[in-house]
């Protein structure tokens, strides 16, 4: 255990303890706490490492191996075509949370390694391998996401972050945002809300038309998102045959 963290869950505990009474606060933040340390004793299923300044991160859990294969498979070769680092986990880093919620502390864990850091959901492929991420890449801000062309949301399942004090800060209020633990959007509905109470974070994103960084097949009736040939990811979220649709779509990945 890393001994200022230790220093710190003993304080919180202590001054839990010496004041009588439970404080939600302290409680947060101790489970906050176990939950980053626990990271550091997980090993990832596979890493990948080229010394790039950029890193891609994706995982699943379990429950998600039948379709995570493919996820795997696709991202490796990216990175190795690109010389960019990779990390694949599965398993969950917060057993105590919906597996969504290990995406911040997967980033958090290589953050500080990396310039960039690229997150990728299990559930996408990335299309068109001739595209590299530094199109992407704008130096003038901190996060780089798209938003959803059918309910006008940001859609964290592809998106790109700086290694910053910003970023880290943003991270980890996310992940202290408890009541959306068991939300539909999970980690994605927490960092809405964050905006929403704080508009001026937003100042720090960049916010892409969706068919940019996170094509779809599924909402047909918002042509703007709908993937088509030549795009960078197409992403299979919210209700679908999500195994069906990686098996089919990663035969038509476009190399060259």
């Amino acid at each position: 255990m890393n001994n200022e963290l230790f220093k710190m869950v003993t304080l919180a505990y202590g001054n839990i303890i010496l004041k009588g009474f439970m404080m939600e606060k302290y409680v947060r933040y101790i489970i906050i706490l176990i939950a980053f340390m626990q990271t550091n004793i997980m090993i990832p299923l596979k890493e990948l490492k080229q010394q790039s300044k950029i890193a891609i991160i994706s995982l699943y859990d379990p429950n998600y191996q039948h379709i995570g294969k493919f996820s795997d498979e696709n991202k490796e070769q990216y990175a190795r075509k690109h010389g960019y680092d990779l990390f694949l986990y599965d398993e969950r880093l917060d057993a105590s949370r919906p597996a969504a919620w290990s995406k911040i502390l997967a980033i958090l864990n290589h953050l500080k390694d990396y310039k960039w850091i690229y997150w990728s959901d299990a559930d996408s492929l990335v299309m068109n391998m001739t595209i590299k991420l530094e199109k992407f890449i704008d130096d003038r801000f901190d996060m780089i996401i798209s938003k959803e062309a059918a309910f006008g949301v940001l859609n964290t399942g592809s998106f790109l972050i700086k290694n910053c004090a910003w970023s880290e800060k943003l991270l980890k209020r996310v992940y202290e945002q408890t009541e959306f633990i068991h939300h539909q959007w999970w980690e994605q509905a927490a960092l809405a809300e964050l905006f929403k109470k704080d508009p001026t974070l937003l100042t720090h994103v960049k916010i892409l038309p969706q068919r940019l960084l996170n094509s779809n097949i599924v909402y047909g009736k918002w042509p703007a998102g709908i993937f088509r040939d030549g795009d960078f990811v197409i992403h299979f979220y919210g209700p679908c045959d999500k195994e069906s649709f990686m098996k089919e779509w990663s035969q038509r990945v476009k190399y060259n």
